[in-house]
């Protein structure tokens, strides 16, 4: 088949599409809403677990886990920070730190900070554990982790501040969104306003890109289910669909108001739009 005629069917087939779409707005709205509402319940309900013990063969990042690795083979690890304001670690502090994490439930392994392994700064003022359970890391709650980090108390005790790391940080402080997405929102709303001299124009671009940024974030999230999905991934999906989408969204609606305004009707200016022809 010549790209011509596949180019051909394809036009037809997203002429199709846009004519049905337009004909049964209200139903495709409706079927969208129920979609995302669909998905964000699931994720709810069976969670959205994330594993950043991913393996990047050749790269240093790859060589620091390796040589931070121990031979029990943890099925998940995070990092117990320790930060002395007024010098360096004391070696009493450490040992006996090491050895009340030890005690920790779930945790099976306790690697202390050593500037050899580059775990221990050149100042000796902050320094971290590397600790391993036996729990995967989609099974890692927030209150392990913080079991974890309550057994630093001889640390604590000492007057060194102790702040997790690694998979810790993620289930006690989360890693969702910390609010500039949704500055971004309202900035590209007011632009958008500016632009386009409407309230209707400015949120429709914004409104479309948000429901298909939500539904894939939690196709995302469910994925985190079958196989190890990092948590980066719900972040650049974030980032890039917002982008995407609400440029797309506004070059396909200024396409739709020049198509209206030259006389075609709405479901022949849709299709136009779609299409990206004249």
């Amino acid at each position: 088949m010549s790209a011509g005629a596949q180019d051909g069917r394809a036009s037809q087939a997203v002429a199709a599409v846009s004519r049905a779409c337009a004909r049964h707005r209200f139903a495709v709205i409706g079927a969208w809403v129920l979609l995302v509402l669909a998905l964000v319940t699931a994720a709810r309900v069976i969670g959205t677990p994330t594993d950043n013990d991913v393996s990047l063969p050749g790269t240093d990042a790859q060589l620091v886990r390796d040589l931070t690795a121990s031979s029990a083979n943890p099925l998940t690890s995070g990092t117990v920070i320790l930060v002395d304001p007024d010098g360096r670690l004391d070696d009493g502090v450490l040992a006996a730190t090491a050895a009340s994490l030890q005690g920790a439930e779930h945790v099976t392994t306790v690697k202390p900070p050593s500037a050899k392994e580059g775990s221990l700064s050149a100042d000796g003022r902050t320094g971290w554990f590397m600790v391993g359970m036996d729990v995967r890391r989609a099974e890692l709650e927030k209150a392990m982790a913080q079991t974890v980090l309550d057994a630093a108390r001889p640390a604590t005790d000492a007057g060194v501040k102790v702040l997790p790391g690694g998979g810790f940080a993620q289930v006690i402080d989360g890693s969702g969104s910390t609010g500039n997405e949704y500055f971004g929102l309202l900035l590209a709303t007011l632009v958008l306003f500016l632009a386009l001299g409407g309230l209707l124009g400015a949120v429709l671009p914004l409104l479309s890109a948000a429901l298909s940024v939500l539904a894939t974030l939690q196709i995302v999230g469910l994925a985190g289910n079958l196989t190890s999905m990092p948590a980066q991934a719900s972040t650049l999906a974030l980032m890039i669909g917002l982008g995407v989408g609400i440029d797309y969204s506004l070059f396909l609606l200024n396409r739709f108001r020049t198509l209206t305004r030259s006389g075609l009707t709405v479901p022949q200016a849709v299709e136009r739009a779609w299409q990206c022809r004249r």
